[in-house]
């Protein structure tokens, strides 16, 4: 989805407070795959308006970072909750932290926004510690296009771009990563267009949060998004 999307009322209104399909469902269910030691040292990639921050902090247990393009983002996250982590201004291309200083990383309907998203990952790597994790959770293509991967589906939205399972997996190995996990949750997509529809009264609205004009309706058709959760390690392939 754009910027605006996620800035706006219907969004909020649809997806609740963490703006993304599966909620905080999701995030937990990547807590108890990843096992973090209570303490944890933990940044979210793209923080919005803090929601996953204080879940991790109150709920988890874990210390919190967050880092979102948005200054209106983040004052929604301070102001909510000025215990939930220490918020900075930046992108996922040149995280602000040191080498090895994390212990895992949330990227949650985050990746696909991003121009570079190998750079991204390769970020996400640097930053963790040795079998930190990384989870990701995002829009993927089910069904690509015959001709590859439509990089450049008109508007500028989450399905702009998104990748199918096999684009997806490779980019994380090719960052140094192991794969833990990849499951598919397009449920949750389904249930935020359902949302959107009682919301707004029809599915108008969902395909102006997907990208504008009939082009992208036409594509969507075709490559069938779905949603995914992925868990990643650093340089491991055991759980330690």
């Amino acid at each position: 989805m754009s910027i605006a999307a996620y800035l706006s009322p219907e969004m909020q209104r649809a997806a609740g407070g963490t703006l993304r399909p599966g909620g905080l469902a999701l995030t937990d269910r990547a807590m108890a795959v990843c096992r973090f030691a209570p303490g944890s040292h933990l940044l979210d990639l793209g923080c919005g308006p803090g929601a996953t921050l204080r879940h991790l902090s109150e709920v988890h247990a874990m210390r919190t970072w967050g880092i979102d393009r948005s200054l209106q983002m983040l004052a929604d996250a301070a102001r909510r909750d000025p215990h939930a982590g220490r918020l900075v201004q930046a992108s996922g291309m040149g995280i602000p932290f040191a080498d090895r200083c994390l212990d895992g990383v949330f990227c949650e309907c985050v990746l696909s926004l991003m121009p570079d998203p190998l750079e991204v990952l390769g970020e996400c790597h640097r930053i963790l510690r040795p079998a930190g994790r990384l989870v990701v959770s995002d829009l993927y293509l089910r069904r690509p296009e015959p001709q590859g991967i439509p990089m450049a589906i008109p508007g500028s939205s989450c399905l702009a771009g998104a990748r199918d399972k096999t684009a997806l997996l490779r980019m994380a190995r090719d960052a140094g990563f192991t794969i833990r996990l990849w499951e598919d949750h397009t449920p949750y997509l389904t249930q935020l267009a359902v949302n959107m529809v009682f919301s707004q009264g029809s599915m108008d609205w969902f395909w102006n949060f997907m990208g504008d004009g009939p082009e992208i309706r036409k594509a969507a058709c075709r490559s069938k998004p779905g949603y995914f959760l992925m868990v990643v390690i650093k340089g491991s392939n055991t759980d330690g």
